[in-house]
């Protein structure tokens, strides 16, 4: 740190570096001198850089032997300046190996050891802030009976402004198909649909409290066509 007139009693003080400093001015009279102490804490300035929004796209049913077909998006505000945006496709869950054409590539296809439930994150970094999303896929061996129960995935803002409107969107994939999607919102009748995706638009209130959001449940066919008993998540 520098001082712009060290010898005055009123000068500017300068600083580099963030930190906490400790000032001292001493007075001399000739005969005499007297210190006084004063701690100032230097922060660093703001930063306006946003994280990155990034989406792994909807979830999906495969049939070995065939391939998933992923189809993310990201997008950043290009700070910090010169910055280059990257992504990156990993496994979270399941029960084999995914084999990913090029796990550096938004859009792509992935191949998948044996059938089970994955969870695969879609991971942006502009390197200084990182998102991920993450995107359900059901694999199944070829075989045409029900082998695993639906996967659902429920999508919504982490973070709403009171007076405004919010999507929330459920999706549910299964080899044998859904039957029917429910979903609940605390405070709101429930919606149900005879298709795999499910919006609905809520009304944050002007002076909003936190609640929980949503969940949702769904039916699944048997191998018969029937439908089965609701599963909540």
């Amino acid at each position: 740190m520098t001082f712009s007139a060290p010898s005055a009693l009123d000068t500017l003080a300068t600083f580099d570096q963030p930190g906490t400093y400790t000032l001292r001015v001493t007075v001399d009279d000739g005969e005499f001198h007297a210190s006084a102490d004063v701690t100032v804490t230097a922060a660093a300035p703001a930063s306006d850089n946003r994280a990155p929004q990034v989406d792994a796209g909807p979830g999906q049913a495969v049939t070995l032997p065939a391939d998933a077909s992923l189809t993310g998006s990201a997008s950043d505000d290009g700070k910090p300046d010169g910055s280059t945006l990257e992504v990156t496709w990993s496994k979270a869950s399941g029960p084999g190996t995914v084999t990913f054409g090029n796990a550096k590539s938004r859009s792509q296809r992935s191949a998948f050891s044996e059938a089970g439930s994955y969870v695969l994150y879609l991971t942006a970094t502009d390197g200084q802030l990182l998102s991920t999303d993450e995107v359900s896929i059901a694999i199944t061996g070829g075989s045409t009976g029900d082998r695993a129960p639906p996967v659902v995935t429920i999508k919504a803002p982490a973070e709403v402004l009171p007076g405004t409107q919010v999507e929330i969107t459920a999706t549910a994939v299964d080899n044998v198909g859904v039957a029917v999607l429910r979903l609940e919102i605390e405070g709101q009748p429930p919606a149900e649909a005879e298709t795999p995706s499910l919006t609905r638009t809520l009304d944050v209130p002007a002076l909003a409290s936190p609640v929980r959001t949503s969940g949702s449940s769904q039916r699944r066919r048997t191998p018969r066509g029937t439908r089965g008993r609701p599963t909540r998540r």
